[in-house]
This record gives C-alpha cells, structure tokens and sequence, in this order.
C-alpha cells in the first residue's frame, strides 16, 4: 500500500508525472529527483511505486494529472504576459 512505503503520496505523483506526462523515462526521472530534491530512487522502485499508484485508481490520477496540466499551463501562460485566469486559444 502507498501509504507504508518511505515515500509520500507527493513523491509518487511526481515520478508518475515526470514518467507519464512530461514523458522522461525512469532514468531521467529518477536522476531528476535526486537533482532537485536529492531524493535517491531507483528505476525498479520508481516502478513498484507507479504500479501501486495504478491499483490505487486510475481515475483520480488522470483527474491529477489534467489538473496539473492546467496549473502549469496557466502559471507559463501568465509568465509570458497573459491575465490571470484567460487562457491562449491554443490550449
């Protein structure tokens, strides 16, 4: 279960976002963590990891996900001149 691994709910998220949507295979993400957080994980963990995320539910990640998706494209949008809360019409 996720909850009695060493590692946070957050951490998970993040590997299956680094993985899935921004598409870094293990290596990179894994190299990644420990660039940024100086967490060291393992490509065979990181994979455990995202196997327990997916019996935890599909659903609820592809709704993280899309809303990671928006943040981030939100926060870049404003970063580039754009108003709080518009969005370009390419997105």
């Amino acid at each position: 279960m996720l909850g009695r691994s060493e590692f946070g709910m957050e951490i998970v998220v993040e590997i299956a976002y680094l993985v899935y949507v921004l598409g870094l295979s293990f290596d990179k993400a894994c190299l990644t963590l420990r660039f940024l957080q100086n967490l060291h994980v393992g490509k065979t963990q990181a994979d455990r990891l995202l196997h327990q995320l997916a019996r935890h539910g599909q659903d609820e990640f592809d709704i993280l996900c899309t809303l990671l998706a928006n943040s981030l494209g939100s926060c870049q949008f404003c970063a580039q001149g754009g108003v709080a809360g518009s969005y370009p019409v390419d997105c």
